[in-house]
C-alpha cells in the first residue's frame, strides 16, 4: 500500500481493494514476466479492462498522434508518446517494483498522478488486521521511499490529455480540468531503463452520496460501523484516519461494491483505531486492478471523492 499526492490515504485501500476486482499477470518484454495469470474475484464486482501487453512498446512508437510534453490538449487523443522519445519497453529491473497510476475528482480538483517505487517491498504501510471487506493499517511518518523515473506518463481522455515528468524526486500531479464523469481514461507509460513501458484503461465513475455516518460526532471503536450511501455503480470506499502523534498514522479503511448501499465495519477493525481525533471520507472508485509486465506491479485507481467529509472522536 502506498500512499499517493491529491487525496487522503487513497492508495490505503489498494491492497484490500485488489481482491474485489481481477488481477491479472502479464509476462512483459522486461526481466521478471511470467506469462501467467491469477485472479481474486467477486461476482458483483466487474473487472477492469486493461490494456497491457508486451507488443505495448511497439504501439507506442508506430502509433503516434502527437509529442506531449506537460501540457494538455483540446482535441481527442489517445495517450501515445513519440517515436523520438519512446522506449523499446525493454526495460525493467530483475527486481521490479510497483507502479501507481490514478485519476482524481474532487469539485473543481481534478488530477492524474503517477509514482514508480523499485524493488519488491516498496510500501510504508502494514496491514493491523483484515475483515470482510475491510482492514485497519499503519503506515509510516517517515520518509517515503524512494521514486524513480519511468519516462514520461501521459493521462488522456477523449476530451484532452495531460503529460507528467519526473523531476528527480517525483512526478508532479498533472491537471485535467477537462476530466468528466464517467470518462474513460487512458494511461501510456513511456517506459525507461529500469521501468517497462505499459499501459492501461480505466473509467472515472459517477460521485456516491454518503448518507450514514453523516453529521455524526463520535464513533465508537467497540463497535461496528454502519455505512450507508447513495448511488450504486463502481466501488464504495469509505475511510477513517486517526490524527494522533506518534511514528505512524493508523487508519481504517474500505471498499463494497457501491450498488451494496448499507453494510457495517466490524468492530474487529474499527478496535484498532487509537482515541481521539480522526479524519473521516469517501469516494466512489473504479479501480485495484493490478498489473504485472518485466517484474513491476502496476495499480490503476480512478477516485471521485464524496464532499460529505470531516472530524470526529473515536472513543
Amino acid at each position: 500500500m502506498k500512499r499517493m499526492a491529491g487525496f487522503v490515504c487513497a492508495s490505503c485501500v489498494a491492497a484490500l481493494a485488489a481482491c474485489s476486482s481481477t488481477v491479472t499477470v502479464l509476462g512483459g518484454s522486461g526481466a521478471g514476466g511470467t506469462g501467467s495469470s491469477s485472479a481474486h474475484t467477486t461476482s458483483s464486482v466487474s473487472p477492469i479492462t486493461a490494456d497491457v501487453s508486451s507488443a505495448q512498446s511497439t504501439s507506442f512508437a508506430s502509433n503516434v498522434a502527437s509529442t506531449v510534453n506537460g501540457t494538455t490538449g483540446p482535441t481527442p487523443a489517445s495517450a501515445t508518446i513519440s517515436s523520438s522519445t519512446a522506449t523499446s519497453g525493454s526495460g525493467g529491473s530483475p527486481a521490479g517494483g510497483y507502479a501507481y497510476l490514478q485519476v482524481f475528482s474532487y469539485g473543481q480538483q481534478k488530477n492524474a498522478d503517477a509514482a514508480f517505487y523499485p524493488g519488491p517491498n516498496a510500501s510504508s504501510c502494514n496491514v493491523l488486521v483484515a475483515a470482510g471487506s475491510c482492514q485497519a493499517y499503519s503506515c509510516s511518518k517517515g520518509p517515503q521511499p524512494p521514486q524513480i523515473d519511468a519516462g514520461q506518463v501521459v493521462a488522456a481522455t477523449n476530451n484532452g490529455k495531460v503529460g507528467m515528468s519526473f523531476n528527480g524526486n517525483l512526478y508532479p500531479a498533472g491537471a485535467m480540468p477537462f476530466l468528466k464523469v464517467s470518462d474513460a481514461i487512458t494511461f501510456a507509460v513511456q517506459g525507461s531503463a529500469s521501468v517497462p513501458a505499459f499501459g492501461a484503461n480505466i473509467t472515472l465513475p459517477p460521485p456516491t452520496t454518503l448518507y450514514y455516518p453523516k453529521g455524526v460526532g463520535a464513533f465508537k471503536s467497540s463497535d461496528p460501523l454502519t455505512v450507508a450511501w447513495m448511488g450504486d455503480q463502481g466501488m464504495q470506499i469509505f475511510g477513517i484516519q486517526s490524527q494522533a502523534p506518534g511514528p505512524s498514522t493508523v487508519g481504517v479503511s474500505c471498499a463494497w461494491p457501491a450498488a451494496l448501499q448499507k453494510t457495517q465495519i466490524p468492530a474487529t477493525v474499527m478496535g484498532q483505531l487509537p482515541k481521539g481525533k480522526a479524519y473521516y471520507y469517501a469516494y466512489s472508485g473504479d479501480s485495484q486492478t493490478k498489473m504485472v509486465s518485466g517484474g513491476w506491479v502496476a495499480e490503476i485507481d480512478a477516485y471521485t471523492q464524496d464532499p460529505e467529509q470531516g472530524y470526529v472522536d473515536i472513543q
